[in-house]
């Protein structure tokens, strides 16, 4: 998939709650001619993470709530075959209670299996700190998640390396590319 189809795909899941009340039974007509809207995903914040299987399937790993993570939620696996029509595959990296799995890495093992990265936040307070916003008392450590179904079913494994010595959490975003060796 080219970068400008990738952007379009991307730019049609973010802005599609944005352009739900201007959305008319039927396509418009414009100056440069018709115009078709469509709801991708409905009722999610998304940010989402685009992948094509080796049959040309788009996934999209998405965040299932309405907020910028200020609730819990989880990461989903939403397949088109178009880019116009989507439908929800499974569920990546479920939430724990009062816990968002909300950031994802994605994308393809040399095999063909999607790889996603998983990350987010908890609601609990942490011992000695001040309550912070909804959901940002502490970022949770990164879930390493693999489906070999196209995205219906998922693995998780908690394998990925903590933090060097004086850093900060990992937060996890963007594209997963194999490596050479596989």
């Amino acid at each position: 998939m080219n970068n400008k189809r990738k952007l379009l795909l991307f730019v049609t899941l973010v802005a599609s709650a944005a352009l739900l009340p201007a959305v008319n039974a039927g396509p418009e007509t414009t100056l440069t001619g018709p115009v078709e809207r469509y709801i991708s995903i409905d009722n999610a914040c998304a940010w989402p993470n685009l992948t094509v299987l080796p049959d040309g399937t788009i996934i999209a790993a998405i965040f299932n709530r309405p907020s910028h993570g200020q609730e819990a939620g989880s990461i989903e696996a939403w397949a088109s075959q178009d880019g116009r029509f989507w439908e929800k595959r499974g569920v990546v990296a479920p939430h724990e209670p009062d816990t968002n799995r909300m950031h994802v890495a994605a994308g393809l093992a040399k095999n063909g299996d999607l790889v996603m990265l998983s990350t987010g936040f908890t609601n609990l307070q942490q011992p000695g700190q001040s309550k912070k916003l909804p959901f940002r008392d502490r970022v949770l450590p990164p879930w390493v998640c693999r489906s070999s179904d196209g995205g219906r079913t998922w693995t998780h494994t908690n394998p990925f390396p903590s933090p060097p010595e004086g850093f900060g959490p990992f937060f996890v975003f963007g594209d997963i590319k194999a490596g050479a060796d596989g």
